[in-house]
């Protein structure tokens, strides 16, 4: 335990019962990711993504290569940023952790992520140098990619959709290569994902990768490997044989998701509850989070999310070719599931389109009954005076039957809808009662437009300040709008609202991990 009573790496306040000074946190995160539990050392892997470790100069000798600061340690292994001398160039150096006393399933493990990266060159992985040991300790080097990840680059913030498309699109075509040459990642997440000084996206970690023909062991039954926020059922089930390309699809699914909403698939405060929600749970639709993502790229995205890997895109290719026809504004393959449909509900416009094409179909139909109608009625001259009223009043009535009918098919998905935006705004209202800062810039819009909830600018008000006092931007231009309708008496209880809310907000949740 540090002196000030907070766990080394995520800074929680820690109890007596706290195990090996490290709070209940880190000691899930390293168990779930079969990684040793140590005080003082952390298991998530700080890596030369974050920037978040101590980088102060080091400058010792190792084999070939000068070591001159430490950019990631973890449960496994440890990277420097170095200089390699016969070449002379910045590489970035991960060897294992305890060298050559390192246990024989962490170096199996370590020699599976040298090996599966050192196979594959693509523009957009990591590229590996060497393999090799010095000294009994395990290493190998890669390329040195000075820029953050994608979940430090976007501060858990949504980042514009057509960036997202274009980051994700690149993702997807580098793992379509890496399966081409039979790799499996297993762990595709934002931190896994480096964006360089060209704004290039580059994937690193291979440390769960798995060989598509071959079983290494690593995997047992029961034990579950991956970041928990943004792993697929089958890898949650934990078992054989279940694994494959569109499980690397989901994981692409899922670092879209995060870009297009700031946060992953499935959140909750208990690793289990987590789990729970990846099996069965559907994801909140990223249009209820961001009403600006297009429903072309939601139906995208959650296609790859989809429970059954059978229901995903077949390839990532097959994603990669989607974002690609979306960014150059063409039709997509992908159509909603019935899942997303359920979700969604239907909207009043599209109801009104279906009644129209419906009510047309009838107008045509009884057209082609009446010129038999009229016919009879030429061949019964003592109706024949009646024929024009008669035929009239049937078309009337089968039109207004038919009106009647779509009118009701209206109301129904009308109130769908209602009840769906009524479902997101409660869940807005429980993420933003946490501090989440989309969470409140979405309730302030629900409660300014009246969608789910009736219209209120004194707590639209209130939750647009509490999210632009975070620096969101959009949040404060809806908050002057508000304001310009509101009376001073609505704008001083909205002030008061909001001291009173911010004394008991939580502190603002740490990165996934």
């Amino acid at each position: 335990m540090t002196a000030d009573g907070q766990c080394p790496h995520c800074g929680r306040e820690l109890t007596a019962e706290s195990l090996e000074g490290l709070c209940p946190y880190c000691v899930a995160y390293g168990v779930l990711n079969g990684e040793p539990v140590v005080g003082g050392q952390g298991s998530e892997l700080r890596d030369q993504k974050s920037g978040a470790t101590d980088r102060s100069p080091l400058a010792r000798s190792f084999g070939d290569y000068e070591l001159l600061e430490e950019i990631a340690r973890g449960g496994m292994g440890v990277i420097y940023k170095a200089r390699q001398k016969s070449l002379n160039r910045l590489v970035a150096v991960k060897m294992l952790l305890g060298g050559g006393h390192g246990g024989p399933k962490f170096r199996q493990r370590f020699s599976t992520e040298a090996e599966a990266a050192a196979q594959l060159h693509h523009p957009n992985i990591v590229a590996v140098h060497e393999v090799g040991e010095h000294e009994g300790t395990p290493f190998f080097s890669m390329d040195y990619v000075d820029g953050p990840d994608l979940e430090r680059m976007t501060g858990h913030q949504p980042i514009a959709v057509e960036r997202a498309a274009r980051y994700v699109r690149t993702i997807a075509k580098a793992i379509h290569y890496a399966h081409q040459h039979g790799i499996l990642h297993r762990d595709l997440k934002p931190s896994n994902v480096l964006v360089d000084s060209d704004d290039r996206v580059q994937i690193t970690d291979f440390g769960l990768a798995k060989v598509l023909t071959s079983d290494t062991g690593l995997t047992q039954t029961g034990q579950v490997l991956g970041s928990p926020h943004f792993l697929p059922p089958e890898q949650v089930r934990m078992k054989r044989g279940t694994v494959g390309p569109a499980s690397d699809v989901y994981g692409a699914g899922s670092i879209l998701y995060y870009l297009l909403t700031g946060r992953p698939p499935f959140v909750a405060e208990e690793l289990p509850d987590v789990l729970e929600q990846v099996l069965k749970a559907e994801p909140v639709r990223p249009r209820l989070l961001n009403p600006s993502v297009p429903r072309a790229v939601e139906i995208i995205c959650l296609k790859c999310l989809e429970k059954d890997p059978q229901l995903r895109y077949p390839s990532a290719e097959l994603l990669a070719f989607d974002l690609e026809c979306w960014l150059r504004h063409k039709p997509i393959r992908a159509r909603p599931s019935n899942a997303q449909e359920t979700v969604a509900g239907l909207t009043l416009p599209y109801a009104l389109r279906i009644a129209a094409l419906t009510s047309v179909l009838l107008v045509v139909a009884v057209l082609g009954w009446g010129d038999f109608l009229l016919g009879w009625l030429d061949r019964q001259r003592e109706i024949t005076a009646l024929a024009g009223p008669l035929l009239a009043v049937g078309v009337a009535a089968l039109g207004l039957a038919g009106f009647l009918w779509q009118w009701k098919r209206a109301e129904q998905e009308r109130r769908a809808a209602q009840q769906a935006c009524a479902e997101a705004a409660d869940w807005c209202r429980r993420a933003a009662d946490q501090g989440d800062t989309t969470a409140q810039y979405n309730l302030g819009v629900c409660y300014a437009e009246g969608k789910g909830v009736p219209p209120d600018p004194v707590e639209a008000h209130k939750w647009l300040h509490l999210a632009s006092s975070q620096g969101m931007g959009k949040a404060r231009e809806l908050m002057s709008t508000v304001e310009r309708q509101m009376t001073t008496e609505q704008i001083a209880e909205a002030q008061r609202l909001v001291r009173e809310f911010q004394p008991q907000q939580a502190p603002a949740p740490g990165a996934d991990r």
